[in-house]
Parts: structure tokens; sequence; C-alpha cells
């Protein structure tokens, strides 16, 4: 199970399984809103469950943290590059120059 936990203003506590296995990845709030499509505010003091194989990862990916990490990057730059072609072509065009 993949987890976005949000903002939290107030201290919290919570119950986890034996033998679960924890990974985390840090952005900075525009980040959230720019990878994700998640409005800061929707997850403010809470949590959003992500869909299985959020970002194609898999529990064999949990098992080196070196293999996750290049897989979690990838995805990220993978959704950097296409929205950076997108807003190009969108507000770029050539025939608007003309």
């Amino acid at each position: 199970m993949a987890t976005l936990i949000g903002i939290e203003r107030q201290p919290r506590s919570d119950i986890f399984p034996v033998n679960s296995i924890f990974i985390g990845v840090s952005l900075k709030l525009l980040s959230v809103q720019y990878v994700l499509h998640i409005q800061i505010v929707a997850i403010l003091n809470t949590g959003i469950e992500l869909p299985i194989a959020f970002w194609d990862i898999t529990n064999t990916d949990l098992k080196s943290s070196e293999l996750f990490c290049k897989k979690i990057s990838a995805s990220i730059v993978s959704i950097f590059k296409k929205r950076e072609i997108i807003s190009r072509t969108k507000f770029f065009r050539p025939s608007s120059f003309y």
C-alpha cells in the first residue's frame, strides 16, 4: 500500500503492522501539485491512499533502496519532461509568431 501523507499541523500517532516496509519520498509543496495533480489543501492533516503499483513500484523495488530511488527519480523526471513539452507547444506554437 502506498500513501501520500500531507502536512500535519498537529502531532499524531499511527499503528503499523509488524514487518512493514517504509520508504519515504519528500516533495516540496508545489511539486506535489505539479507532479501528482493534488491540491495541498486536500491533504492537510490527512493522507491519501495511492493506487496499487503507483509509478510502477512493486514489492521487488522495495527490497533495494537504490533501485527504488532510481525508479522514482525516472518517474518524476518523465513527468517533468512531458509537462515541459506540453507547455512549450501550448504557448509557443510557431504559427503564433507570424
